[in-house]
């Protein structure tokens, strides 16, 4: 079921990006990076999140 789920959240989440092009999603990661740092520096989210995100790369920024 767990996995289901992810496919699921994954599949979802990857239609948002399916129109832009390789440069054009860097270009958004790159914009988006302020906030997720802000976010991340809050400290509401822990670095080891068990939503499977990579925060110690946003971190390391």
């Amino acid at each position: 079921m767990k996995q289901e789920i992810e496919d699921l959240t994954d599949d979802l989440a990857s239609d948002g990006l399916a129109g832009l092009s390789s440069s054009e999603t860097g270009e958004l990661i790159r914009l988006l990076q302020p906030q997720a740092r802000a976010i991340i520096d809050t400290g509401d989210i822990p670095l080891d999140s068990p939503m499977g995100l990579d925060l110690w790369t946003v971190a390391r920024s």
